[in-house]
């Protein structure tokens, strides 16, 4: 069988699975032949800074989950001397990336690894209409994005993962393999996400094998649009316009499913990523929440609240 990667780099859940799929493409006649990078939109140098000024700014935990330093599928496709596709313009329904993977690569199967694009109907059978990917939720109860923060957030005890066949609507083919994960008591979406890429990685092999073997019969898990979390959704969540309307532990646990809450602060709007509680009444962009407690920013967009303020203002410039 060739097998086809197609993949988001900079995602954790890459290199956590990345290792497993290289051992099954070692045995059980599954060759990698090819990786697309999905990533077809490059953040700015800001980006990556602030995510390295984060790291330095706050100390780590024993645990907590990184970032790959170096690009894993470049490395790959290096290693293994197979092609490396990186489309920038049109992301991976580009109509030359489909050329090359239908006339050149010539997939049996692709393995999509966090891919933040619907694949198309060409692409789907440029890979030979067997696209199986991995969503970091369990269908379809969580289909659509920030899927693990969705369940952190609707209590579940649970949290799982899914690799399914990939068809034109979003999320919704047959599930091959799945899984789940307990969710500890003031557990983060990144650390959760980090444990099911782990147990995700034990359970590719068989997904590919799986697959490969053709139609396993597998049943198709209706949803009838309930479970779709789309990315309107989210912003309406982790978009705070009254903090003072809110309890102490609803913003902690925004935080904690989304990473990230964009907070009306002092006239203007800050990407907070931490909160501290403090006292007294002169701190800098405190405030009191619904249920008594005096709060205020720790870190926004993962930087101390003055080194962002210096990096706000040298984007200014």
């Amino acid at each position: 069988m060739r097998l086809l990667l197609i993949a988001a780099p900079s995602a954790l859940a890459t290199a956590v699975i990345l290792p497993a799929v290289r051992r099954a493409a070692g045995h059980g006649g599954i060759e990698l032949v090819g990786v697309v990078d999905a990533e077809w939109e490059r953040p700015r140098l800001g980006v990556p800074l602030r995510a390295l000024a984060g790291r330095l700014a706050r100390p780590a935990r024993s645990g907590a989950p990184r970032a790959p330093v170096l690009d894993p599928l470049r490395v790959v496709a290096a290693r293994e001397r197979i092609p490396h596709l990186a489309p920038r313009r049109r992301g991976v329904n580009d109509p030359a990336v489909v050329r090359r993977i239908a006339e050149e690569i010539r997939p049996d199967v692709a393995l999509s690894l966090m891919t933040p694009q619907l694949l198309g109907p060409e692409l789907l059978a440029a890979c030979g209409g067997r696209v199986v990917n991995y969503h970091d939720g369990l269908l379809p109860a969580y289909r659509g994005v920030h899927a693990t923060g969705w369940s952190l957030y609707n209590g579940e005890s649970r949290t799982g993962f899914s690799f399914h066949l990939m068809s034109e609507r979003l999320d919704e083919g047959p599930v091959i393999v799945d899984g789940a994960i307990p969710v500890a008591r003031g557990s983060t979406a990144a650390e959760l996400e980090a444990e099911k890429a782990a147990a995700a990685a034990t359970a590719v092999g068989e997904a590919l094998a799986l697959a490969a073997a053709g139609d396993g019969g597998w049943a198709q898990r209706e949803s009838d649009g309930v479970g779709y979390y789309s990315r309107a959704a989210t912003a309406a969540v982790t978009t705070v316009d009254d903090p003072g309307g809110c309890r102490w532990e609803d913003l902690d646990l925004r935080l904690r499913a989304f990473g990230q809450l964009d907070v009306r602060l002092a006239g203007r709007t800050w990407p907070v990523t931490a909160l501290r509680t403090v006292s007294g009444s002169g701190a800098a962009l405190a405030f009191t929440t619904a249920d008594g407690v005096r709060a205020q920013p720790r870190l926004c967009a993962d930087l101390p609240v003055a080194a962002y303020r210096a990096y706000r203002a040298l984007r200014r410039r």
